[in-house]
């Protein structure tokens, strides 16, 4: 699977996305600098913020789409930025995920997207133990 083909997001659908990504990075107690950087590629400049309720992010996303899709890999990815997918990102990823149609077994396969993508993106490192050592630790979630 394609899980990260090019979808069409309005202004409002990538601040919800943002929004978010920021609600999972502050669900551990508080968001990284790494976490950060990628919510800002999204254009949120006011980390600060508050972040995304279910019902804002339904009022401009619809269920089960593209964009729907996205707005979880999205969280997904700033989950996985730190190297650890906890409890809590969790229960704010499929709380999102639920509210926005993407069924436990949609979600799955989301998840298993976003882990080969951030495979392939080590696959291309000089340092291949450590690499295997994280595909190992990826597989074993």
């Amino acid at each position: 699977m394609n899980s990260f083909s090019e979808v069409d997001v309005t202004d409002a659908q990538a601040n919800a996305i943002a929004r978010g990504m920021l609600a999972v990075a502050h669900s551990e107690g508080g968001a990284d600098e790494r976490e950060l950087m990628l919510i800002q590629q999204f254009g949120l400049t006011d980390l600060s913020g508050p972040e995304i309720t279910v019902a804002e992010a339904t009022a401009v996303i619809e269920q089960g789409s593209p964009v729907a899709e996205v707005f979880v890999k999205s969280c997904l990815l700033v989950a996985w930025v730190d190297n650890a997918y906890g409890d809590a990102e969790r229960a704010v990823v499929e709380r999102y995920a639920t509210a926005l149609g993407v069924d436990s077994a949609k979600l799955a396969l989301l998840e298993q997207d976003v882990k080969e993508f951030l495979l392939g993106s080590l696959a291309r490192l000089a340092n291949s133990e450590a690499v295997a050592d994280v595909a190992k630790q990826l597989q074993a979630l």
